[in-house]
């Protein structure tokens, strides 16, 4: 497959082609945003960032855009992305992420070798519902 050039960034360029090439689902709606090396787009139903920064390396976060967000789409972008950011020595650890995260629906916060991730679980609140997310940071070796 020759590689798609989606964004002006290679390293984000990259990981958007690893990402299609993998998820079910493509990124797409890529708009540049203030920065240079960040850009919006859509996966499904989330609104997602992707920057890219010489310092902290990747950052994919994904956003529910609905107040009952597909679960199971957020496990496949969460398995996608560990898996694409993820050294080899890495890839068995992030297998049971997404376990972690569902086992009690609380905020988590944990780290697999040089990948920090948070999930964010979608709360009911008085006034609606407070929206999930997923914050994934590759930090550069």
């Amino acid at each position: 497959n020759a590689e798609i050039n989606y964004v002006d960034d290679k390293n984000i360029n990259e990981f958007i082609n690893a990402f299609n090439s993998e998820a079910e689902t493509d990124i797409t709606d890529l708009a540049n945003m203030s920065a240079k090396q960040k850009y919006s787009g859509m996966w499904g139903d989330y609104y997602l960032v992707i920057e890219y920064s010489d310092t902290y390396g990747l950052v994919a976060t994904f956003d529910a855009t609905t107040e009952a967000p597909d679960m199971e789409g957020l496990k496949e972008a969460v398995d996608v992305s560990l898996s694409i950011l993820a050294t080899s020595k890495e890839k068995a650890d992030v297998t049971n992420v997404w376990e972690q995260f569902m086992a009690d629906g609380y905020i988590k916060d944990g780290t697999v070798g040089n990948i920090e991730y948070t999930f964010v679980p979608t709360v009911a609140l008085t006034n609606g519902n407070s929206l999930g997310h997923v914050k994934i940071i590759s930090h550069k070796n």
